[in-house]
């Protein structure tokens, strides 16, 4: 160590108080050296300061060393310096290759002059090392200066808060393949400098890697964080990055000429008021160069964030999560340029972008890496919106371009401009205002199959708007090569002399949402398109000028969407249209809208018309297909309303329809049918044989097989006689039509027949019962008489009676009638009784005093089964029904001491079931009905005690019920029932009395009134449906025998003969047409049956019941009684 001080000479570990002025001398070749103030070494390289700052001003110590130097400034040390030197100093002279470690604790070092607060040169080959303050040190440091002349790395390790007032806040530099590494904890400032080029940290390298991560925020006048040299490059800031307004101002963010790879990130806002916010340039050959902004970037006077990359086959990253605001013509708010290198370009930002100047983005590739553009917001650009380029200066590389914008943009010149030597991907959430140039431009170079165009623009698209004259395009999409391309507008196009101009050598498919419109008369130009180009119009779209198509012999209009549309066939082919369609051969109908088409289409047909999916409705049209057939698809409906012709054939694999708000509606064919399972669903008054209906006319053959539907346009049932014509063949008729489901009215059942004579080639709907056709008998042609054989004389013929006229014909009924009229009989017979049904035997006798006693509690159980058929014969009905009913005796009495009466309340369940078949068409229907009764009894005997003589009983309920109907092929029908029953019999009990057995026998006489009716009732095809006729009085005539022993009570035998007659049969009238119940006028019934004790209070009885009536009518039932005697 070399020493020189006016009057002081130093010695090892001897304290030195520099009292005066350091002097600066030039010893040994080594840097000016001035030793001073408390600071003092121990060892060779070892030093260490403390004390405090001079309350006024101290001077400058500058230390330096050869080997090394270890300078340690403790917690209490301070210095309050205003000089252009460096307020400390730590130097390792030259030929050294020792390390420079500064370490300066939380002392305050103050330098009010131009100078570096604390700085470290390293002149030898060894490390700079620099710890300012400690971690959680809430103090400031004054600029901070490391440099490692010999190509050692630099560690510069800052906890405390940088202010400079000279120059730049934190700098370092090192030479060959020094590294340098800084890391601020606190804020670092360099704006309030007495330097218009101070920076917040400023790093120099040659061939070394340069690492800065600062938690703060860092500012400077001529630049936040600025980088030049080295090799790869990291940038971590989690603060905001601030660069001033001075002349010499560079980017917020810089690095320059770095040869390796270049990664920054600040988490916070960049802001650069005369330069680009975040600038990078590297050297031919660097690696990927990679930049995130957490918050905004704003440079008032300069480009956004600018990356050049030279030579280089890595990436370059641009990811900004915030807004852009630039003004810069040449790099606008986002510039990435790989110039001369193969790498890729992916550029995102979170916010919008704004230029005063400039593009919004410039993205290009030089050598075909792909091109990534991507924003959420929108774009308000000077010039160009986005600029994006893939070049094919390397013919072999097919880079693609894909551009997505979530928001608006707002264009001087183009909206958008990509191209690429692979293929070109444009997808835009807002609309595209562009000035005086195309809205939207997609060019893909490449001449083989690697390139194509996609353009989907989910707003509005406008060019020209700041131009006198139109620009030739709104969109232009150029492909050059044979891969597919597809441009979707959701919105509206205008502006340009051409709405949409595509050119390719493969297919193109234009889907338009909108209105596109062409100043010039043309709307879409396809011309240009050698492959096969397909218009499809979805939802929204309009044309305001021609769509013209391309040069192929397999272009298509396609009818899309999910919204309904509508198409005027008049303008398709029609050359003199002005908004003609033009040159498409192929028609195709996808996706689920409702497509009407209208208009006579005489120009232009189609060689296919296929209906995919959705409905596709003629309404008064003529659709031309000259080719093949028209293909109806399994998932496809072809509807027609009005009057509506198809020039060509159809072949039916899915549904044909017609207007279903009401019938009449007639599909002209001319051309073949072919029915390949497909539907025909017709609406018909289903009435007579001039009903109003829908109807089918194939002027040529038909052929194959079609399931035919009938709806009932609100017919109630009618008699036919040929029928109701359906379809019309004119050629051959080969085709079968087979009807699908019910085809019901009123009463009636229709059926689909193939018309008789002449017009055996139609199909009608008759309501007749079918006759067998009787064979012909052949006809005997005449003799020729021999020869000369005289002629006998003729015969005058003989006058017939005039031939009766033909019976009305028989109509096929439903058999829902029959189960209308089996709910309403089941309602009204479940709780029928007779006074047996609820006694058993006549009276109790008490086993202990033989007195005669009324019988408390009774329940009887009934389950039977029966059919019947209805009054044509047509249909067979059986049921089955279940009743429980209970009931006590609450009142009694005598009025002479030898008669006896008693009177009680009953209630019941009961429920029924039946199925109803047509012998005619197989179609069954099942009835329901379930409910509830509540009534009373009252019964007196005459002489009670020898249980003969008259008897009179009485009853009376009140019932509640749920029906149900159900037809095959038809909804359930729902209604209710309720009413009264009441019933009165009499008669008189006869004794026989034997040895061994007393004999009875009691002729009856019966009146039930069975009032239970149901409610009107419409169905839900429409059909109203009645009870046929008020009420219904059963009489019974009959007797009851039975045996009784006199030897003990058990078991009586007894056996019941009677006579039914109902004085109305139980029926219902559907639309005025009734269906009733045949052969239940007169019923025989027989009985057999056991009555007696079980107990000693229980008595039980049961018997099975049969009845016969006319028309196999039959119901047979089985009754099981309990009592308990109190």
């Amino acid at each position: 160590m070399n020493i020189l001080r006016p009057s002081v000479v130093s010695k090892p570990a001897a304290n030195l108080k520099l009292i005066a002025v350091a002097i600066a001398l030039a010893v040994s070749g080594v840097s000016q050296v001035a030793v001073a103030g408390s600071c003092t070494t121990s060892s060779a390289g070892s030093w260490t300061c403390s004390g405090a700052a001079d309350p006024t001003t101290d001077s400058f110590i500058h230390i330096s060393e050869s080997g090394s130097l270890d300078l340690m400034m403790e917690d209490d040390f301070g210095l309050n310096v205003d000089t252009p030197e460096a307020a400390i100093l730590g130097v390792v002279t030259p030929g050294s290759t020792g390390d420079l470690v500064i370490t300066q604790g939380t002392g305050t070092i103050t330098q009010n002059g131009t100078g570096t607060a604390v700085g470290g040169r390293n002149e030898g080959t060894g490390n700079v090392i620099m710890n300012i303050g400690a971690q959680g040190d809430t103090g400031t440091s004054g600029s901070l200066y490391a440099d490692a002349q010999g190509g050692g790395d630099i560690t510069l390790n800052v906890y405390k808060s940088v202010s400079s007032k000279g120059y730049n806040a934190i700098s370092a530099s090192t030479t060959a393949n020094g590294n340098i590494n800084i890391y601020a904890a606190e804020d670092i400032d360099a704006m309030n400098t007495n330097s218009n080029s101070s920076r917040g940290i400023l790093a120099t390298a040659d061939e070394g890697n340069v690492d800065i991560k600062a938690d703060g925020n860092v500012s400077g006048q001529a630049g936040g964080v600025y980088v030049t040299g080295g090799k790869d490059v990291n940038i971590d800031i989690n603060g905001d990055v601030t660069s001033g307004v001075t002349s010499l101002a560079t980017a917020g963010v810089g690095v320059a000429n770095n040869t390796g790879s270049t990664s920054v990130n600040v988490q916070g806002d960049v802001t650069s008021h005369t330069d680009d916010g975040v600038m990078l340039y590297a050297h031919s050959g660097a690696g990927s160069q990679s930049v995130h902004v957490g918050g905004d970037v704003t440079a008032t006077d300069g480009g956004g964030v600018a990356v050049t990359s030279t030579g280089s086959s890595e990436a370059i990253n641009i990811a900004v999560d915030g807004n852009v605001t630039a003004n810069d013509f040449t790099h606008g708010g986002i510039y990435a340029f790989q110039d001369n290198g193969s790498g890729d370009i992916h550029a995102t930002v979170g916010g919008d972008v704004t230029t005063t100047d400039g593009r919004g983005f410039t993205l290009y590739a030089d050598r075909g890496g792909d091109v990534t553009a991507h924003i959420d917001g929108d774009i308000n650009a000077k010039t160009d919106g986005v600029y994006a380029v893939s070049n094919n200066k390397d013919s072999s590389a097919h880079g693609d371009v894909n551009v997505s914008v979530g928001g608006d943009i707002n264009a001087g010149r183009h909206g958008i401009r990509a191209t690429s030597n692979g293929s070109v991907n444009v997808q835009l959430g807002g609309n595209v205002t562009a000035g005086d140039a195309l809205g939207i431009s997609a060019t893909s170079t490449d001449q083989g199959s690697e390139g194509g165009i996609t353009i989907e623009a989910m707003g509005d698209v406008t060019s020209g708007t700041s131009s006198n004259a139109n620009p030739e395009w709104t969109i232009y999409a150029d492909n050059q090569g044979t891969a597919d391309s597809y441009i979707r507008t959701q919105g509206d196009v205008t502006g340009g002399d051409v709405g949409i101009k595509a050119n390719s050598g493969g297919d193109v498919v234009v889907d338009a949402h909108g209105l596109i419109s062409g100043d010039s008369g043309v709307a879409v130009d396809m011309t240009g398109v050698s492959g096969a180009s397909t218009l499809m119009l979805s939802d929204n779209w309009a044309l305001s000028g021609q769509a013209q198509a391309g040069n192929g012999t397999n272009d298509v209009l396609q009818l899309a969407g999910n919204t309904d549309s509508a198409l005027d066939l008049s303008t398709v082919g029609d050359t003199g249209n002005a908004n003609g369609i033009i040159g498409f051969e192929n028609l195709l109908k996808t996706d689920s809208a409702t497509w009407t088409l209208s208009g006579e289409q005489t120009q232009g047909g189609f060689d296919s018309v296929t209906l995919q999916n959705g409905t596709t409705v003629l309404n008064n049209a003529t659709l031309l297909a000259t080719g093949s057939p028209v293909d109806i698809q399994q998932a496809a409906t072809l509807q027609t309303n009005g009057s509506s012709t198809i020039n060509g054939s159809v072949n039916n694999s899915g549904t044909m329809s017609f207007d279903s708000t009401q019938p009449g509606s007639t599909l002209t064919i001319n051309g073949n049918y072919t029915g390949n399972n497909g539907l025909l669903h017709f609406n018909t008054v289903l009435d007579d044989d001039n009903s109003q209906t829908d109807k089918l006319v194939v002027q040529g053959d038909t052929a194959g097989t079609t399931n035919v539907a009938v709806t009932n346009a609100g017919g109630t049932g009618a008699s036919t006689l040929n029928g109701i014509e359906l379809i019309d063949v004119g050629g051959q008729s080969n085709g079968e039509f087979v009807q699908q489901g019910r085809i019901a009215a009123g009463a009636y059942d229709y059926s689909l027949v193939r018309g008789q004579g002449g017009n055996a080639n139609n199909w009608y709907l008759s309501s007749q019962v079918a006759d067998p056709i009787a064979p012909l008998t052949p006809t005997v042609p005449p003799s020729t008489p021999e020869p000369g054989t005289p002629l006998t004389p003729t015969v005058p013929p003989v006058i017939t009676e005039p031939s009766t006229p033909p019976a009305q014909p028989e109509m096929i009924l439903r058999p829902e009638g029959a189960s209308y009229s089996a709910n309403l009989a089941a309602a009204n017979t479940l709780f029928a009784m007779d006074m047996h049904d609820r006694i058993g035997s006549s009276t109790y006798v008490d086993p202990t005093t033989g007195e005669h006693k009324r019988s408390k509690l009774w329940l009887r159980t009934e389950d039977g089964h029966g059919h019947f058929n209805d009054s044509s014969e047509q249909l067979r009905t059986h049921n089955d029904h279940t009743v429980v009913q209970l009931g006590a005796d609450l009142f009694g009495g005598s009025f002479n001491g030898t008669d006896k009466w008693e009177a009680g309340l009953m209630a019941g369940y009961g429920t029924s079931e039946s199925e109803s078949h047509s012998k005619i068409t197989g179609y069954s229907s099942k009835g329901e009905v379930s409910g509830y009764s509540v009534g009373g009894y009252a019964t007196w005997f005459a002489n009670a005690n020898e249980q003969t003589g008259a008897y009179v009983d009485t009853w009376a309920q009140y019932g509640w019920f749920d029906n149900r109907v159900k037809g095959d092929g038809l909804q359930a029908e729902h209604y209710d029932s309720s009413g009264l029953t009441a019933s009165i019999e009499s008669g008189y009990t006869f004794k026989l009395e034997g040895e061994q057995h007393d004999y009875f026998v009691q002729p009856q006489a019966q009146l039930i009134y069975m009032g239970v009716t149901a409610d009107n009732h419409t169905e839900h095809n429409g059909t109203r449906v009645r009870d046929a006729q008020d009420k219904n009085v059963q009489t019974r005539l009959g007797a009851r025998a039975s045996m009784r022993s006199k030897i003990k009570q058990g078991l009586e035998p007894f056996v019941e003969v009677n006579w039914l007659h109902n004085s109305n049969e139980f029926g219902s009238s559907l639309d005025g047409v009734t269906v009733s119940q045949d052969g239940a006028r007169n019923i025989g019934e027989m009985s057999l049956g056991l009555s007696g004790k079980v107990g000693k209070n229980v008595e039980v009885w049961g018997k099975m019941t049969q009845q016969i009536g006319e028309d196999d009518y039959r119901d047979s039932a089985a009754t099981v009684g309990l009592k308990v005697n109190f």
